[in-house]
């Protein structure tokens, strides 16, 4: 075995840059479930040793208490109102490593499911003459919803984005009246329903 030494090494200690440094970064939650409505925070803690930290890609209808950190520390996290009827959220960000010497990140989600969906005509009742009649009705919603008839004399038409539908009636040539109904539809399921009376011809 051979062995040696010198005396005569050429050592700067300003172009010698030694790192020890213990990284270490966790988090106690990973997911995070809140309900449609506004509720209240939810807490979990940044765990961090020797490891400068923060969030990234964080969608703007959640809120954290502090947004990056040197040490370890509590994180209030709370989410705005999901008003949409037809519609969930699943949000997914990350808290990662700011250090130079170390990349690693941790992807946390938050789920929220969408309101309960309503579609509300401004009449649910409409009476019409007997002659060719028609008839906008504005729907306040907060979903997609759709219209649908169930008889030929009278049509019911989604007015594009303008959250109203379009109601005509065929001339009644009958000596009676008829009634009818438009139903307000999400995926299939009526949200509600106008009711449409015509009077008989004459």
């Amino acid at each position: 075995i051979f062995t040696g030494c010198s005396d005569s090494v050429d050592f700067n200690p300003d172009e010698f840059y030694p790192s020890l440094a213990a990284r270490y970064l966790r988090v106690s939650e990973k997911e995070f479930n809140f309900p449609s409505a506004k509720a209240n925070q939810q807490s979990f803690v940044v765990s961090s040793i020797d490891t400068p930290w923060g969030f990234t890609d964080v969608m703007e209808w959640i809120s954290l208490s502090k947004m990056s950190g040197q040490q370890s520390a509590e994180i209030s996290l709370s989410v705005s109102e999901n008003t949409s009827g037809d519609k969930e959220r699943l949000g997914i960000f990350y808290v990662e490593s700011k250090a130079d010497d170390w990349a690693y990140n941790i992807p946390l989600s938050v789920y929220q499911p969408a309101a309960t969906a309503y579609a509300n005509p401004e009449l649910s009742n409409i009476t019409f003459t007997g002659s060719v009649s028609n008839q906008s009705i504005k729907i306040s919603s907060n979903c997609e919803w759709s219209c649908k008839t169930d008889v030929d004399w009278l049509s019911a038409v989604k007015s594009g984005d303008t959250g109203s539908i379009s109601v005509i009636a065929n001339e009644n040539l009958t000596n009676a009246s008829r009634s009818a109904s438009i139903g307000i539809y999400l995926s299939g399921r009526r949200l509600s329903v106008i009711n449409v009376t015509q009077k008989a011809a004459g």
